[in-house]
Parts: C-alpha cells; structure tokens; sequence
C-alpha cells in the first residue's frame, strides 16, 4: 500500500488508545494544559538554540534514506558489552539522570525518537497527546528539527529541563499496525501474548533497529537510550520487540561499539515485559 493510501492514526486506532501514556506522573495533565505545554514549549525554543549557540548546526542533519552497511568491528573503540538496563520513564528523563551522574557522557549520548512514520511528530503540534514521541517533543527542541528535516536525522537536540543538555537523537519510525496473530509456543499460549503475523515485519523491526544502532556508532555515540519501538499506539507485541532488539545487541557487528545501554519505557505494562525480557542483563 503506498503512502499516500495508508491509513491515519485518528482512522485506524481509538482516541484514548492513540493518546498513549508518557511520563508526566501518575497521570498525565488534561489536554488543554498539554496544549498549553506545546504553546510554551514553540515560544521558548527560539530563544534556547540562540543561547546555546548551535541553530547553524541544525543543517548538520543527516537524512539516511536507506540502510547504512554494516559496521567495522576493526574501527570500534573496543568497549566491554554493557549490561542493558530497563527503566521506568521517558528517555529525555532517563538522559537527564543519567547525565546529572555522568556528564562526561554528555557528548557521547544518543537518543532513539520511536517516530510515527505516517505522521510529522505523531501529530504532537495539533494533537497534544502523551506518546514517546509527543514527550520528547514537550521538552526539547526537537520539533523544529522533524520540522525542517522530516524524516531526517537530528544531529542535535537540546533538553529543556531546570538546565540544558545537547544530545542527539536518532529518529526511526516504528512499524505501524503490525498484522499480529497468537503466539503458539506452549509456555505462552495461555498468557495471550500476540506475535507477528509476517516474517518481513519481524526482519523491518530488526532493520530498524540495526539502523539506530549503526547511526549512533557512525557518530561516534557510545551511550544509548532506547525506547519500546513501535510499543505503544503502533501495537507492535511487547514481548516479540524486545526480544528482537535483544538480539539485535547481541550480534557480532555491534559488539565493542556501546559502553552503556539504557532503555527508558514509559508505560508500566510494557516496563514490566521488557523488564522481564532483559531481566538477566538489568544491572
């Protein structure tokens, strides 16, 4: 199906399921202070790139419209695999904790956008809704550049919190709307867990995923936070994602390229699968 004909969001998935759930607390603020929160977030944007001196550095954006060879694993900087550690929260939220303990990661950091790949921003500008991407948006200045660049990668992206950041951010569309069947293993069939229909969907993920993690090592990022691609309002299973992205990690080509590998999850039923999942590496 080409582009033109996909389906929207607003066509395919409910209002509530689409407004997904993102970090603000307990619950997130009612729409109209979202969309407050929007207004104020495009009012300040200007004026924080202007301080932090690097608008010119916005054409540094690199747009990658297929995907990149595979890595030298002579060219990596030979670090230790790290263990991948799961936590419950948003990834600018993650970053930031992070940072506050390790600033000599602040140039070394990449974060993974789980974009919408049929939409600008999943609609944050007009819809003021609580996904992944909505919540990097309210506290960045990474609207601009999805903006300007659309599908492009955004080399830098600063962090509004009490103080600022820049990092970069990769940003890779999740798949949307995935044909999903159960899944027959005997240790799962009555838990109700869904899988894949379709093996080329289960090799995008895996692509996609590749493709982050190639981008990040090419910019000579070795800190990672990744989020549950495609988890949320794209209904991509749970389980099946974070195995692959396991899997992804634990390929020869990646290996000595990461010094440390966060994943940062915002929904706490799909924080306790991916937990799970990585559960023997959590450190």
């Amino acid at each position: 199906m080409s582009r033109s004909n996909r389906p929207r969001a607003t066509n395919n998935l409910p209002a509530e399921r689409y407004q997904g759930r993102a970090s603000f607390g307990t619950e997130p603020p009612p729409k109209e202070k979202r969309k407050g929160m929007v207004e104020e977030t495009l009012a300040q944007i200007s004026n924080v790139l202007t301080t932090m001196g690097i608008i010119q550095e916005q054409s540094k954006s690199t747009f990658f419209p297929t995907q990149l060879e595979t890595l030298d694993n002579n060219a990596s900087p030979g670090h230790t695999f790290p263990n991948t550690k799961v936590r419950y929260g948003d990834t600018f939220s993650l970053t930031w904790q992070v940072l506050k303990t390790r600033p000599d990661y602040l140039h070394r950091t990449a974060v993974l956008n789980c974009a919408s790949d049929v939409e600008l921003a999943g609609g944050w500008r007009h819809r003021f809704g609580t996904t992944q991407e909505d919540a990097l948006c309210y506290s960045s200045t990474l609207w601009p550049t999805l903006d300007q660049w659309k599908e492009k990668y955004p080399w830098r992206t600063v962090v509004q919190r009490k103080d600022w950041a820049t990092v970069s951010v990769l940003s890779v569309a999740a798949l949307a709307c995935s044909s999903l069947v159960p899944d027959k293993s005997s240790k799962k069939r009555a838990t109700g867990e869904m899988r894949m229909k379709l093996d080329k969907d289960v090799e995008t993920i895996k692509e996609r995923f590749r493709m982050a993690l190639r981008m990040a090592a090419r910019q000579d990022k070795s800190v990672l936070m990744l989020a549950a691609l495609g988890c949320g309002v794209w209904k991509c299973p749970p389980k099946q994602v974070a195995e692959l992205l396991r899997e992804c990690l634990g390929e020869a080509e990646f290996a000595g390229w990461f010094e440390e590998i966060w994943i940062g999850i915002y929904d706490e039923a799909v924080f306790r699968i991916w937990e799970e999942v990585f559960g023997g590496d959590a450190g």
